[in-house]
């Protein structure tokens, strides 16, 4: 009866270990690609896509958002350090007042077409908050096996296969 037990838990717990590894290494995947695609789109400065800036706003800018990314830098490391929700909280609100702030001194450098330029390179760039948003159901493409998060077109208005 000991034996019995003791096999049944050894079984479980090799299922449980397996089922956990598998799902930290599709995790630490996909966050590979995404840290991939992120870095090669937040890297580039907005000047590379404003057209028609003087030297001087150039400069003007660059310096403002070199030191916009040491301050954003600091707080992010802050806010990896807390283990406080409430904390990390108060550091995301900070975050996005600098932010905010940031994009009103950019857009004081430009003229009204500038100002056009950067409000649609803002919308459509990588800090657009909506960017990341899991897709709506059934918008994705896929075989439809997404269990509801959007990712095929398959039975079910991309709700998987589950009926």
């Amino acid at each position: 009866m000991k034996t019995s037990k003791l096999s049944k838990f050894t079984w479980v717990l090799f299922a449980l270990t397996l089922a956990t590894t598998t799902l930290f290494a599709q995790n630490r995947r996909n966050a590979n690609q995404v840290n991939q695609v992120n870095n090669q789109t937040q890297n580039r400065s907005c000047v590379e896509y404003i057209s028609g800036l003087t030297d001087y706003q150039k400069t003007k800018i660059t310096g403002l958002e070199k030191k916009h990314q040491e301050e954003i830098v600091k707080l992010r490391e802050q806010r990896r350090t807390t283990a406080d929700a409430q904390a990390k909280d108060e550091i995301k609100v900070e975050i996005d007042k600098k932010v905010e702030a940031h994009r009103t001194a950019v857009k004081q450098l430009l003229n009204e077409d500038q100002q056009k330029q950067y409000d649609q390179l803002q919308a459509s760039g990588p800090y657009n908050k909506n960017r990341n948003t899991v897709a709506k159901r059934g918008q994705g493409k896929g075989n439809g096996t997404g269990n509801g998060r959007g990712s095929g077109r398959g039975r079910g208005q991309g709700r998987g296969n589950r009926f």
